[in-house]
């Protein structure tokens, strides 16, 4: 285990991102003496990072009619292991189990996760000493949180955010206008909610702000509009992007540019054919938003540009 970790000093100074150890943000996260923290004091202490993960399970198991309940574990995995040994059950760190039988609340979890926070508090402040093989007399050691990964739900009660950007700008239809929330405005909001005086106070600024206190933000590093990444388990594995960008958005997915743009003629012309002869027959949901577009700026259909259509947005239009 301790050549596996002093090996990922070479993985660090790797140019080709392969893994999350070369990455940039692992290379910048800096110590508490200011320096880089894989870098600073790794000759003369060892330093590692870590990735938090919070995830909910039933343990009746997920059957029809049967008994649910939700119990959740809380994880850590040493990101300085090499990724064949880094998530093996017999590598990670199970630092406690939340036993249901519901998920607890974002606030609620706090309190699982306090034991956790003061442990790493200390041994970023002051580490502490263990023996080793190659260190038999000892060595000091330090630990930080350098990241979180869970599903989308749990990612926003670990955050204490209820989204990625302003909620503000949520509202406004140009995407272009849209801002990621920084960490000066989070630990601003994040600060109003902790001293607000009473419950109805702390929903209010929370339905507001979209912001409330975590008992990560009391570690000095964290920073969660950047340490916790979009849930690409749901996003890519699953097919949230997928279903997004053919359902939602209408886009095509496969063949060539002189493919697409024949059947988009053919397309075009088919339902051209159908709106006049029978349009109560016309599958709208199968044609595509080029096509789509067309149609409506042929019946001089006017929508809204502010931001480009959805798919589901130029289909009400051409019915109305």
């Amino acid at each position: 285990m301790e050549v596996a970790i002093r090996q990922s000093g070479e993985r660090m100074r790797d140019e080709t991102v392969e893994d999350i150890i070369s990455a940039d943000g692992i290379k910048a996260f800096k110590g508490p003496d200011g320096v880089p923290f894989l870098s600073g004091g790794q000759h003369t202490e060892l330093r590692l990072l870590w990735c938090l993960s919070v995830d909910f399970f039933n343990p009746y198991h997920n059957k029809i009619a049967g008994k649910v309940a939700s119990v959740g574990s809380i994880v850590l995995s040493c990101l300085l292991l090499p990724p064949d040994m880094r998530y093996k059950s017999e590598n990670l760190c199970l630092v406690g189990i939340i036993p249901g039988p519901r998920e607890p609340s974002g606030h609620e979890i706090d309190h699982f996760l306090r034991p956790l926070v003061e442990i790493m508090k200390e041994s970023w402040e002051h580490g502490a000493i263990y023996r080793t093989h190659d260190y038999p007399h000892g060595r000091l050691v330090r630990s930080a949180i350098a990241l979180s990964v869970n599903d989308l739900p749990m990612a926003r009660k670990i955050m204490g955010i209820a989204n990625y950007v302003d909620r503000n700008d949520a509202k406004e239809e140009n995407f272009d206008l849209w801002r990621v929330r920084t960490l000066q405005r989070v630990q601003e909001d994040a600060r109003k909610w902790r001293s607000a005086t009473s419950q109805k106070e702390r929903k209010r600024l929370y339905n507001k702000t979209g912001v409330r206190h975590s008992v990560l933000m009391e570690l000095v590093y964290w920073d969660p509009t950047t340490m916790i990444p979009v849930d690409c388990m749901h996003l890519f594995f699953i097919g949230l992007l997928q279903y997004h960008t053919r359902t939602v958005l209408g886009m095509d997915s496969a063949g060539t540019r002189d493919a697409k743009a024949n059947t988009t003629a053919k397309q075009l012309e088919d339902a051209r054919k159908m709106l006049h002869t029978s349009p109560g027959s016309l599958d709208l949901s199968a044609l595509t938003v080029d096509v789509l577009n067309i149609l409506c700026e042929e019946r001089g259909i006017s929508v809204k540009r502010s931001r480009k259509p959805h798919k589901g947005d130029l289909i009400e239009s051409i019915k109305v």
